[in-house]
């Protein structure tokens, strides 16, 4: 029987509920997760869960690929003494990952991994790092369009679609009700992606006077229908409140997660870009994208987030599984 470690290399606080969810998704496994100190007040009670000490991982880029490499050894140390014969990163270094591939095949491990923004889309020095990892390494992809991608590149990929999360916080929760400008503004227009175009949005907030944008950034932004905040506390409360998200990205291989928690909750969401996960996003979820601030006309669409997700728990379980 397969004996398998989840393992959250590289402690992005960012990714804490997609771990959960596939933690959770594999617990018909023996299967372990490994995860960095500095997220362990994100997993309490949690069973299967063990901590590694990550305070140099997230020291900078060049203390972060040796204390990569470092822990990773030490893993592979317990998987060798566990008998682990399987390990699935949920993050990774992409410019050392093929030393510790290689070292994973002298250890008969075999090795998956998660690509988040890791597709090397535009660098040939990281297309020639990931081709050093051959096909001893299963790419995990959250679009076909990354699988196929690798595949041009005669390497291992498989297509499992990213998850719907937080779906249980968000219908619970309530509406933020100090955000919006009363009787000022028709609509309340959130951009919630770190990553967005500020020039499209403030392209489109001068285009469109009478609705109110509430944007997540770090920048002063000098016009009047925009507020621009760097965190935001109570962003589901926000995400429940707002009228329409909207999403100025020109992503290729790397999903938008505000997007799926977006149709999740059935917001109508708009994609204002040209990338590949817009095109993938249309083909996908036609019904939950518009394409204008005009929502008043729109009946909100609900997917059905929990077929959804036990179909990308299913396809997960099949593959880590073979």
């Amino acid at each position: 029987m397969d004996k398998i470690v989840l393992y959250e290399g590289m402690s992005p606080r960012g990714h804490v509920e997609l771990t959960k969810f596939y933690h959770k998704s594999l617990k018909s496994l023996d299967s372990q997760l490994y995860v960095g100190k500095s997220l362990k007040d994100y997993f309490p009670n949690t069973q299967n869960v063990n901590f590694f000490d990550d305070g140099l991982l997230l020291k900078g880029k060049y203390f972060s690929r040796l204390f990569f490499i470092l822990n990773t050894l030490k893993l592979y140390s317990y998987c060798h003494k566990e008998k682990v014969n399987k390990v699935v990163f949920l993050s990774y270094n992409a410019n050392v990952m093929f030393l510790l591939v290689w070292i994973a095949s002298i250890l008969k491990l075999k090795v998956y991994c998660f690509e988040h923004n890791t597709v090397p889309s535009s660098s040939k020095i990281k297309a020639f790092l990931q081709k050093l990892c051959t096909k001893r390494l299963v790419r995990l992809c959250f679009m076909p369009d990354a699988v196929n991608f690798y595949k041009k590149l005669n390497l291992t990929s498989i297509y499992i679609p990213h998850p719907f999360l937080n779906v249980e916080i968000l219908n619970n929760i309530k509406g933020a009700s100090n955000i919006r400008e009363q009787g000022k503004y028709s609509r309340l227009v959130f951009c919630p992606s770190g990553q967005s175009d500020l020039n499209r949005i403030i392209n489109r907030a001068k285009e469109n006077p009478d609705v109110f944008f509430l944007v997540k950034s770090r920048e002063k932004i000098d016009v009047n229908n925009i507020k621009a905040i760097p965190y935001l506390d109570n962003y589901y409360e926000t995400l429940k409140s707002c009228d329409l998200v909207y999403l100025p990205i020109d992503f290729d291989f790397r999903v938008s997660g505000p997007f799926f928690e977006s149709i999740a909750f059935g917001k109508p969401v708009f994609i204002d870009g040209d990338g590949l996960f817009t095109q993938y996003a249309f083909s996908e979820f036609r019904n939950c994208i518009v394409n204008n601030f005009n929502v008043d006309s729109i009946n909100s669409y609900r997917i059905d987030y929990e077929a959804y997700n036990q179909f990308v728990r299913s396809k997960l379980l099949r593959v880590i599984s073979r």
